[in-house]
């Protein structure tokens, strides 16, 4: 019982502590209904090259979006 107890205030104060962090990195402009996609181009992948988004213009393409936190 008493690890219990402990083990939830470090994960309580590991969320609070986490949680005021702003974030950081890419960020991508609003997309509205009716426009183009923008060219956004992501960091390099497994090939070491930054992809863009007309890269895969005309072609179905499933996007992927996870969070790794």
């Amino acid at each position: 019982m008493r690890n219990d107890w402990i083990c939830g205030l470090l994960l309580t104060g590991a969320t609070l502590w986490g949680g005021g962090q702003p974030a950081t990195g890419f960020t991508a402009p609003p997309l509205t209904v009716g426009e183009p996609f923008p060219n956004l181009l992501f960091p390099a992948a497994a090939d070491h090259r930054p992809v863009s988004v007309h890269q895969f213009h005309g072609r179905k393409t499933l996007v992927h979006l996870f969070a790794s936190w």
